[in-house]
Parts: C-alpha cells; sequence; structure tokens
C-alpha cells in the first residue's frame, strides 16, 4: 500500500499523549477528527517552504530593461528557494 503525505493540525497535549502512549478514547477520536480534517500533498509535490520567509527576503528590482529584470528576478527567486529552509521535503518518489 502506498504512503500518503498529511499535514494535520493537532493540539500539543495530543500529539505528548501519543508520544508518552497514554492513548484514551478521547484522545483516538480527537486524533480521527484531525486526520479528517488533514491536507493530503499532491503526488510528486516540490519542496515546501515558509512563504514568509521569502516575502521578507527584500528583493529590490532596479529600471534595467525588461529582459534583464526577469533574468534577475528567477534567480532571485531561485535564490529564495536555495536558502529557505524545507518545512516538507520534495516527493523525490514521484518526480520521475
Amino acid at each position: 500500500m502506498a504512503d500518503i503525505e498529511l499535514v494535520i493540525k493537532i493540539p500539543e497535549g495530543l500529539k505528548n499523549d501519543f508520544e508518552l502512549e497514554q492513548w484514551t478514547a478521547l484522545s483516538c477520536m480527537e486524533m480521527k477528527n484531525a486526520l479528517e480534517k488533514a491536507t493530503p500533498l499532491p503526488k510528486g509535490h516540490g519542496k515546501i517552504i515558509d512563504a514568509t520567509f521569502a516575502l521578507e527576503a527584500k528583493i529590490t528590482k532596479d529600471n534595467i530593461g525588461v529582459s534583464e529584470r526577469t533574468k534577475g528576478w528567477n534567480e532571485a527567486c531561485q535564490a529564495i528557494y536555495e536558502n529557505a529552509s524545507a518545512i516538507i521535503e520534495a516527493d523525490k518518489e514521484s518526480e520521475e
């Protein structure tokens, strides 16, 4: 059976309960509800980064020609992507 990557939001206490193997009927129901609300990541997704990092990178564009500006912008975006810490690594198994 294939793996599924999910993004879920759970209370910290629930995470602690599961780490300490203190499962209760209530904690299992909370986890079930969280899993039902989870966001599946698409197969073959790229590296997921913090968008705030990218927005705060303070890239400036100068008034040179359009092609040079576009090239500079693309290089700046590439630098942001390469320097941003991954929140979730790329799905390399599906990147073929």
